[in-house]
């Protein structure tokens, strides 16, 4: 790395630190998105379940894991770590699928990977660049999540799962196979989507894609509705929801962006005060997660 490519990174952090640490940041329930209730308790849940990827717990399949989201498969791929949880809402009936962030070398590698590549869908409704890496993780998760959710309609086809809302959901590395994976179900010639049926919620999510993919992703889930159906959710300080831009320009946010408060993370745990990036790892606990913590806050 050349010394003007550093200075170049070493400003953007700064740039990126400084301007988080005056800016007061707004709580995420102020937001009246599609999957957000008056008192958050969805939100919490999502959350919630998004931290509990990071642990096995596949020994609770069929379990109630939060207040209301059954547990119905929990998978790890074989070749990249990757890690999802396929859960149900036992009060509305909708479908939620959450993604681990990373948490082992093989998902590292896919996060170095970040050249941007066509996304190469069959149809053109959803087009542009995203990140190879991140892009490469989909191709090779997609193939069991399908699966998953076809046995899952094919068990209770009286709860008609397939016409339900269904939500991706993440943390960091989780929140951008969320966001792909959305976007390969919405590309997916097997399937019919309402408008507003697909949502997602990334916490510490990094950008995707380009602008056309941005775009076009938006459009997608719009598809004549009128809900927010796509929310980035990341705390002032984390600088891994920009750090895509800062190696390549090209890359374009996506859905909402929504600041939490830093502030009054701050006053809770001053050590991030002097290093901002440790607020993204800080990101999942043994519980809801501080990203959950801050919710509606």
């Amino acid at each position: 790395m050349n010394i003007l490519k550093l200075l170049m990174i070493i400003q953007c952090f700064v740039i990126v630190f400084v301007t988080n640490i005056f800016s007061a940041g707004q709580p995420l329930g102020d937001f009246r998105v599609g999957y957000i209730d008056e008192d958050n308790t969805k939100l919490h849940q999502l959350c919630e379940l998004a931290s509990m990827t990071y642990n096995d717990i596949t020994h609770l399949k069929g379990s109630k894991i939060t207040k209301d989201f059954v547990l119905r498969e929990r998978r790890k791929t074989p070749v990249s770590k990757l890690v999802y949880a396929l859960a149900t809402d036992s009060k509305t009936g909708s479908v939620i699928i959450a993604f681990r962030g990373s948490a082992c070398t093989e998902n590292w590698v896919l996060n170095a990977d970040s050249d941007l590549v066509d996304v190469g869908f069959p149809n053109d409704s959803i087009r542009g660049q995203v990140h190879r890496g991140f892009l490469n993780a989909v191709t090779e998760l997609y193939p069991d999540i399908k699966r998953d959710f076809e046995q899952l309609k094919a068990q209770a086809p009286s709860r008609n799962y397939g016409k339900r809302e269904i939500i991706f959901v993440g943390h960091s590395l989780g929140g951008a196979l969320a966001t792909l994976t959305a976007a390969s179900f919405l590309s997916d010639s097997a399937y019919t989507f309402r408008a507003n049926q697909i949502k997602i919620l990334g916490l510490a999510e990094p950008c995707v894609g380009d602008w056309d993919f941005s775009q076009s992703l938006g459009n997608a889930l719009e598809r004549g509705g009128s809900s927010i159906n796509h929310v980035r959710a990341y705390v002032n300080g984390d600088l891994v929801p920009g750090v895509s831009k800062i190696v390549n320009n090209r890359y374009r946010a996506h859905g909402l962006g929504v600041r939490l408060n830093y502030r009054t993370f701050l006053r809770r745990n001053p050590i991030f005060a002097i290093t901002p990036f440790l607020v993204h790892y800080s990101a999942h606990d043994s519980s809801y997660g501080s990203y959950a913590k801050r919710v509606g806050k």
